[in-house]
């Protein structure tokens, strides 16, 4: 990676654990653009073992204009890849869903993408990666609406992608952080 990163989801584990894989293994100076709905900052200290990289973390909720217009309004936003690793969970089975607690889910994974998209339309961005769950593939019992949010991400990184776009989809599976 070569230019700017904005990381949604940027304070989470997924996001933390990119975040060091890539200055860890490709030791570079730039800036890395931590998005996050709690802007919590306490476990991702970085600046230890990657001091010459510049971290902001914007409290922000990137499914939201408002937040993101206000916080994003720079024309000159130097990023030059997207990371989107935004999520959320509500769990329950299929019967005790509803249109409310899916769109709370889907909000953080599709819409963000969408704003995202919007967003960076006019920038020449080198890529955008979607970290998608494999919920949707597997049999993830209780996990109804974020197997749809992911799997309508995907299928939105799938589009994007057909339009000439660079946007990668990973399926994340479990990890342990």
């Amino acid at each position: 990676f070569d230019g700017g990163i904005l990381m949604s989801g940027g304070l989470g584990a997924l996001s933390t654990i990119i975040a060091r894989h890539i200055y860890t293994n490709k030791p570079r100076t730039g800036e890395l653009i931590c998005a996050s709905r709690s802007g919590r900052s306490a476990r991702f200290d970085l600046n230890h073992s990657c001091p010459f990289m510049e971290i902001s973390v914007h409290k922000i909720d990137v499914a939201s204009w408002a937040d993101f217009s206000a916080t994003f309004a720079a024309p000159n936003l130097a990023c030059e890849y997207v990371l989107h690793a935004s999520g959320l969970l509500y769990d329950g089975l299929s019967v005790h869903q509803n249109p409310n607690k899916i769109r709370t889910v889907c909000a953080p994974k599709h819409r963000a993408a969408e704003k995202l998209q919007c967003a960076f339309s006019l920038t020449a961005l080198r890529a955008w990666l979607v970290f998608s769950s494999t919920s949707h593939v597997l049999k993830s019992t209780g996990q109804a609406n974020y197997a749809a949010a992911n799997a309508m991400t995907d299928s939105f990184a799938q589009n994007q992608t057909q339009c000439g776009n660079v946007w990668k989809s990973i399926q994340w599976g479990a990890w342990d952080c």
